[in-house]
């Protein structure tokens, strides 16, 4: 069975890691053919709200940074085209194929997401024994260069290092489970990623949402009403609009 060497790596960064109230407020995508990289993706995503002072820490992504960003609507396609129906890898990828799914779902889009994956994070727990199998830790231990960590595209880069690297001592029997054969080889080969994390429809709208609508119809002097009783994502589809002039 040969190895998947041609992918779209990803990483995302987040408002926060809980899928139901995260926003993405970044996207990293790097494709490789072949085992070769090809091609790099990065961009900036406005949340339309704020970004907590911990995840300004961690990335150093300010709300100023993002303030004239796209929202996710403008970018989907910009997205999809680039994956074209590679297989995704990342460290834990489930979670960033959720979090790019919750947000198509937002826009009403969800179905335009639909691909197979690689785990970096499950391969590394079922071929290397104890210790820490954080990306940064595991890039250390496995001596592979990274540019450093918490932004999407250098994470993004370092999972298909991390996969290439793990492929390579997996092929030269460096693990002592090597011998276990195709259950192994399995590992990197494309499967399904749904499942864990579920997909949720209808969300109330959010705080932050109504204070950004209520500028914005008073602002533009539209005569919207009982926006108090929109949905998550039929508030972001709306503050798209106005923000872009459909209104």
């Amino acid at each position: 069975m040969k190895a998947c060497t041609s992918f779209v790596a990803i990483d995302l960064e987040m408002t926060s890691a809980h899928l139901h109230t995260g926003r993405i407020i970044e996207v990293g995508l790097a494709r490789y053919i072949d085992g070769q990289l090809t091609e790099d993706y990065e961009r900036l995503i406005n949340p339309n709200e704020p970004v907590p002072e911990a995840v300004t820490e961690l990335t150093g992504i300010r709300d100023e940074d993002l303030s004239g960003c796209p929202v996710f609507s403008q970018v989907i396609d910009e997205i999809i085209d680039f994956c074209g129906g590679y297989p995704l890898l990342g460290h834990n990828v489930e979670i960033d194929y959720a979090f790019l799914r919750q947000e198509a779902c937002y826009i009403g889009q969800t179905k335009r997401f639909k691909c197979k994956g690689m785990d970096t994070l499950r391969i590394s727990r079922k071929l290397i024994d104890g210790g820490s199998h954080r990306l940064p830790d595991l890039c250390k231990k496995l001596s592979i260069e990274t540019e450093g960590s918490h932004r999407a595209l250098s994470d993004a880069h370092a999972a298909a290092g991390l996969y290439f690297t793990l492929l390579a001592n997996y092929e030269a029997g460096s693990y002592g489970n090597a011998k276990d054969g195709d259950n192994f080889e399995k590992l990197f080969q494309p499967a399904s990623i749904d499942g864990r994390h579920k997909i949720k429809k209808k969300l109330p709208i959010r705080t932050r949402q109504l204070e950004i609508l209520t500028e914005l119809i008073e602002k533009n002097n539209l005569n919207i009403k009982n926006i108090d009783n929109l949905t998550m994502s039929e508030a972001s589809a709306l503050i798209d609009s106005i923000k872009a002039g459909n209104l």
